[in-house]
């Protein structure tokens, strides 16, 4: 018991450090910037999803006895070669994605599994010349992508203390990519999920979780032919019935006082 929640409390103090993350995909999500992070966070899932499918028919192959003989064997050893295709070109979609920032992020992996490698991209082709004397300028280099276009201006801005500059998702965006990286370093890229009910990025503390509140997963559960059955058939043997005796029984000494009444009058 001891242990169990140690490791609940850890994956809730995890979950603790992507809240910022999950709130500004949640509550920002038409920004193109967030946009962005979003692809890069599905990819990263789906990735990892076409790994565990990928492994799930090699164990299957492997078992002793197939249920199905040879056909059944064939069909598994497709589709295992079909995940393990889809999950490859998913992690080389990713580094395609992941080229356009100011750092070199590249994402190697195997059927155990993928990581993350960040780099500084130093080449002037990569990020360019800060225009601001003889010397290379690195210190914007975790802060904006290559394709910001006001991050010169928001820099000298802070750099001269002009104007306040307001803060932009194109500035905080490398952190956070950089941040999904680091959950799939840490093993943690499975726990992002959607919501089956609202469709909204959530992080799952424990493994069966697929809707990021309650009230998402009775709205859910609500619509299902199992649930309406089963509500059709509470309403029809025990709700109804209930409120009827309920009625007779308030209609019985509704008749009944009336009837004191009368007999008190009567006197």
């Amino acid at each position: 018991m001891v242990q169990t929640h140690t490791l609940l409390n850890a994956k809730k103090a995890r979950k603790g450090n992507f809240a910022f993350l999950l709130s500004v995909l949640k509550d920002h999500a038409s920004e193109p910037a967030i946009k962005r992070l979003d692809e890069i966070l599905s990819l990263l899932v789906d990735a990892e999803w076409h790994r565990r499918e990928h492994l799930e028919y090699l164990d299957r192959c492997d078992a002793t006895h197939i249920k199905g003989g040879v056909p059944a064997f064939l069909d598994l050893h497709k589709r295992s070669k079909e995940s393990e295709r889809a999950y490859y070109q998913t992690l080389e979609l990713l580094n395609i994605k992941l080229s356009r920032y100011r750092w070199e992020a590249t994402l190697r992996g195997d059927i155990d599994g993928f990581r993350s490698e960040i780099a500084p991209a130093y080449r002037k082709g990569k990020w360019g010349y800060s225009g601001r004397g003889e010397s290379w300028d690195f210190t914007e280099l975790w802060k904006y992508s290559e394709y910001t276009e006001s991050h010169l201006a928001q820099r000298d801005q802070l750099l001269t203390h002009v104007k306040e500059p307001q803060p932009s998702w194109e500035s905080m965006e490398s952190f956070m990519v950089a941040s999904l990286l680091k959950a799939v370093n840490e093993g943690d890229i499975s726990r992002f999920r959607r919501c089956l009910d609202c469709h909204k990025w959530f992080y799952a503390i424990r493994g069966h979780q697929h809707f990021c509140g309650d009230t998402c997963r009775r709205r859910h559960e609500a619509q299902s032919p199992a649930f309406k059955e089963k509500r059709a058939l509470y309403m029809r043997e025990t709700y109804r019935p209930r409120e009827k005796r309920k009625d007779e029984r308030a209609k019985r000494q509704a008749a009944r006082v009336l009837s004191e009444k009368s007999k008190k009058v009567g006197k």
